[in-house]
């Protein structure tokens, strides 16, 4: 759906998504709510792409929430509303389907990362993730966002990135 929309971006957005999904499914095993996590990861970051802003998580779910309402229960969308907006939570998330949006923060802090913040999981298991699901430009593209959108004015990249962080 979005295959227009990220262009040359395409490749690198769908690793991390398949990468934060391995993750997850480490730390979680088993859940009722796959299909609701791996839609919320389409969209977690979306918001970059469709509203060209840094503080893009209340974007990227009002973007999932246009696209997903009427395929996923009143419960699944808040899961994924949680898991969109929590996502880059630095401290443990506590709510509703804790499990599951503790699963997706700690493995898309994992990605972000590269491996960096590790949670716990090993660095053998992120290096084998890495060799079969290859980056294709996604950290150069993320990197690029701040002076794509905002030239080297470091300041004011800042105070609009700063949004997206909870503790």
């Amino acid at each position: 759906e979005h295959k227009d929309l990220l262009g040359d971006d395409f490749d690198g957005y769908r690793g991390h998504i398949y990468r934060v999904l391995t993750y997850t499914m480490h730390f979680l095993k088993e859940t009722e709510f796959r299909k609701a996590i791996e839609a919320a990861l389409v969209y977690h970051d979306i918001g970059l792409w469709t509203d060209s802003v840094l503080d893009y998580l209340d974007p990227s779910y009002e973007r999932a929430k246009e696209s997903l309402s009427a395929s996923f229960t009143e419960e699944e969308m808040e899961l994924i509303k949680n898991i969109i907006i929590y996502h880059h939570k630095i401290t443990a998330f506590e709510g509703d389907n804790q499990k599951e949006v503790e699963a997706v923060r700690k493995a898309d802090w994992i990605d972000a990362t590269q491996g960096l913040v590790s949670h716990g999981m090993s660095n053998a298991n992120i290096r084998f993730t890495y060799e079969k699901i290859p980056p294709n430009g996604f950290y150069e593209t993320l990197a690029g966002f701040g002076p794509k959108l905002h030239g080297y004015n470091v300041a004011a990249m800042l105070w609009e990135i700063r949004k997206i962080y909870y503790l």
